[in-house]
């Protein structure tokens, strides 16, 4: 078994599929049904991975983290409604 290692937070962002300026003007709703519910009160669990990156941390703040939010910015323009907030409304 892999030695376990402290982690370091270098930066908390927020990831965007478009600017604002693409958005619809009005809000757009997708309605969860029954089968949603479950997951309301529980979170997926998935695994994440660490893996040695070979190189400096600049190159890694410079580069590899500037290509990973572009590909997640990407990929939500697919995806537009992951790239919301799940809201509880009271009726």
């Amino acid at each position: 078994m892999a030695k376990l290692s402290k982690l370091k937070v270098i930066e908390q962002c927020q990831v965007s599929p478009l600017p604002k300026s693409s958005f619809p003007q009005t809000s757009y709703h997708l309605h969860l049904t029954f089968l949603d519910i479950p997951w309301l009160f529980f979170s997926p669990s998935q695994p994440l991975f660490f893996y040695e990156f070979p190189y400096p941390s600049s190159h890694f703040t410079s580069i590899t983290l500037p290509n990973l939010k572009h590909s997640l910015s990407l990929t939500l323009q697919h995806f537009y409604p992951f790239a919301g907030i799940v809201l509880v409304v009271d009726y």
